[in-house]
C-alpha cells in the first residue's frame, strides 16, 4: 500500500471515528494496522476508537502508549493518548500526555484546546516553591507579559 492511499484511509477513518460510527472506523483501522504494521500514527487512532468502543481498555491504552512512545515526536499521538486516560477516568496522565505533546509542537491547537478545556495551567517558574508563593507569581505574571499571551487574550 502506498502512503498517500494509507493517509486517505487513516483520514477517513478518523472522520468516521468523529462522526460517532466507531464500529465502523474500527474494522477500517484494524485493516489498516494489519497492512501497515510500522504505521504507529495508525496504532494511536485504532487505540482510540478502541477506548471509545470501551470494550478492550487495556489493548487501547497499550496502543497509544506504544505509538506516543516510538514516535514520540507526533503530537497527535500524545492527544489521543491523552484522549484515552480521559475516556478511562485518568485525568492525571491525561494532562501528562498532553504537556508530553505540547513539548513537541507547543502551538499544535488541538492540545492547547484539550488544556483548555480541562483547565490546565502553566507549571509554576519554581518547582519547589507553591504555585502561591509570591516570587512564583511573580515571575510567572513576568514570563506570561513576555510572551505576549496577554495581548492575544485582550483581543479575543
Amino acid at each position: 500500500m502506498d502512503r498517500d492511499d494509507l493517509k486517505r484511509r487513516r483520514l477517513a477513518a478518523i472522520e468516521t471515528i468523529e462522526s460517532g460510527l466507531v464500529d465502523d472506523a474500527l474494522v477500517e483501522l484494524r485493516k489498516l494496522k494489519n497492512e501497515a504494521p510500522e504505521d504507529m500514527l495508525t496504532l494511536s487512532y485504532f487505540g482510540y476508537a478502541l477506548a471509545k468502543d470501551g470494550k478492550e481498555p487495556g489493548r487501547a491504552l497499550e496502543a497509544a502508549q506504544k505509538a506516543a512512545q516510538i514516535e514520540f515526536f507526533r503530537p497527535e499521538c500524545h492527544l489521543n493518548l491523552a484522549r484515552i486516560h480521559l475516556l478511562q477516568g485518568r485525568k492525571a496522565q491525561a494532562v501528562q500526555a498532553i504537556y508530553d505533546g505540547l513539548t513537541v509542537d507547543r502551538d499544535n491547537e488541538s492540545l492547547l484546546q484539550m488544556a483548555f478545556s480541562l483547565g490546565i495551567r502553566r507549571r509554576p517558574a519554581f518547582k519547589f516553591l507553591p504555585r502561591s508563593h509570591p516570587l512564583n507569581k511573580w515571575v510567572g505574571k513576568f514570563t506570561w507579559w513576555l510572551s505576549g499571551e496577554e495581548s492575544e487574550q485582550r483581543t479575543a
